[in-house]
């Protein structure tokens, strides 16, 4: 595989990368004083928090889709909006405290790309900013958490002989609303 744009840079300054949670480990073994995640997909090791603070760009306004697929999610949902977090790592999934955020409006004709591409915008200046400038000590997430389980391809099958109303409706949704 090409490794993305992000990774080739860091590696061709001698910035070690992992996408591997098994190589986590022997990167906090390298000594680094912090680690930035995005969209890592997997829960970072208790021993490794212990030894590295971490910053997570997250797409999504927080507290609301933690979890593994929050683009998708919240186009399934009919959300009207979400945003990307800059936030602390810690060892409950993707509930540290937020650091920087902003936010954006989902519209009906947006898809995961388009919607991944525009969080990508305007969540990467938040943790440029946040890494050169440091971080204090964040504003806790404030309502009822939502979990953004992993897609399945039962979430992606549509049932073409239900009228498109229903096909959009609160009920169709609402699996993919549980607390997480």
């Amino acid at each position: 595989t090409t490794p993305s744009p992000v990774k080739a840079r860091a590696l061709a300054r001698g910035i070690p990368v992992t996408s591997d949670v098994r190589d986590v480990l022997g990167l906090a073994d390298a000594g680094p004083i912090a680690g930035v995640v995005v969209a890592f997909g997997e829960r970072i090791p208790d021993e490794v928090l212990a030894r590295v603070p971490m910053l997570n760009l997250h797409f999504s306004l927080l507290p609301r889709w933690r979890g593994a697929a929050p683009v998708e999610r919240a186009i399934l949902a009919g959300d009207a909006e979400t945003g990307a977090c800059v936030m602390s790592v810690v060892p409950e999934m993707d509930a540290g405290p937020v650091h920087a955020s902003a936010s954006t409006a989902i519209g009906p004709g947006d898809t995961t790309e388009s919607l991944r591409s525009r969080l990508l915008a305007l969540g990467v200046p938040l943790l440029v900013a946040a890494v050169r400038d440091g971080v204090g000590e964040g504003e806790p997430q404030r309502g009822a958490p939502v979990h953004a389980a992993k897609i399945r391809a039962a979430d992606l099958r549509l049932d073409w002989s239900r009228p498109a109303v229903e096909l959009r409706s609160e009920e169709h949704t609402s699996e993919l609303q549980s607390p997480y």
